[in-house]
């Protein structure tokens, strides 16, 4: 299977809000914001999912598509996370 085999975007993002969505480094709220991302229709790799929360890989060249024998952390040069799953919309998978 590829490393991760969605494309995502991310949506709801308002400007009546926060104006971000936070990118968090575990599968819940309760762990750190290490990211925000800030523009609706920004591509990102749909990579796990816990619960209500999506495991993302993103940025230019993540290297991600090619296929692996086991599961394992993202370890690449592009930035990853977990993000609540209304903010995203699914693309192509």
């Amino acid at each position: 299977l590829d490393a991760c085999g969605a494309i995502g975007a991310v949506r709801g993002i308002s400007r009546n809000g926060d104006g971000f969505i936070a990118v968090r480094s575990g599968s819940g709220g309760k762990y750190k914001m290490i990211d925000k991302l800030y523009r609706n229709g920004e591509y990102i790799i749909m990579c796990d999912s816990k619960g209500k929360w999506t495991g993302i890989v993103y940025g230019e060249n993540c290297g991600v598509g090619t296929p692996i024998s086991r599961r394992q952390p993202y370890k690449g040069s592009c930035k990853s996370g977990w993000v609540y799953e209304k903010y995203i919309r699914l693309i192509a998978g």
